[in-house]
């Protein structure tokens, strides 16, 4: 779209554009990367929980802990995965933060809390994994998904997003009177390659590209 100031119509610069021009290539590679996987059906952020994207990325979360617990703010998907040929450019799209993985470890009550605050900001429950939640109006209530109770003095690792980990959508652990950083540690693996792996293997049919998971 040809760009305008107060007016005066603005010239691309040649030697700025000739400087992007391998670099915006590059990028444009990597964009139509395919993953390897083609989706028989879309797989949206308000769909039934096996065509519900948010419920795979909490999986891809979940995978990385042994405990299986996993929690994503809703805000951290952005985009539906359109049915079909998936490249990296509809990936970056759902995640394009380049947000890592954190573990938190967390006693129940403050598991309860964090997915109480996420609920309340949006209305909606967050994606999670391992975890079940019933709401009654404004009050949640969490168990673990396996039928196990809670210990309520154990510290549970749940996996979650290095956003909400230091203090994103509100969440701190102090407000339970708690130490943060004794409870926190962060992968060197983003949201975005932890999903993928989980969307490789239930529905990929190609080997994987070189060079797909880059950051």
């Amino acid at each position: 779209t040809p760009a305008a100031y107060a007016g005066i119509p603005l010239a691309a610069d040649p030697a700025v554009e000739a400087t992007a021009a391998p670099y915006l290539a590059e990028i444009e590679e990597l964009q139509s990367t395919p993953l390897g996987v083609e989706l028989p059906n879309p797989l949206k952020r308000d769909g039934l929980l096996d065509r519900n994207i948010g419920a795979l990325v909490a999986e891809g979360l979940a995978r990385t802990v042994p405990s299986g617990l996993a929690i994503q703010n809703r805000g951290g998907v952005r985009s539906d995965l359109k049915q079909g040929v998936v490249t990296f450019r509809d990936a970056f799209e759902v995640s394009p933060f380049d947000n890592h993985v954190a573990h938190l470890r967390l006693k129940p009550a403050l598991i309860e809390r964090l997915i109480e605050l996420l609920f309340r900001r949006r209305s909606q429950i967050p994606f999670i994994s391992g975890l079940a939640v019933e709401t009654d109006g404004d009050r949640i209530k969490v168990r673990r998904s396996d039928g196990q109770p809670w210990i309520e003095e154990q510290r549970y690792p749940v996996a979650t997003n290095d956003y909400i980990a230091f203090g994103g959508d509100g969440f701190d652990a102090r407000m339970a009177g708690e130490g943060t950083d004794r409870y926190r540690i962060v992968l060197d693996i983003t949201v975005r390659d932890a999903w993928i792996r989980v969307l490789r293997e239930r529905f990929g049919s190609a080997p994987q590209p070189a060079g797909a998971e880059r950051r």
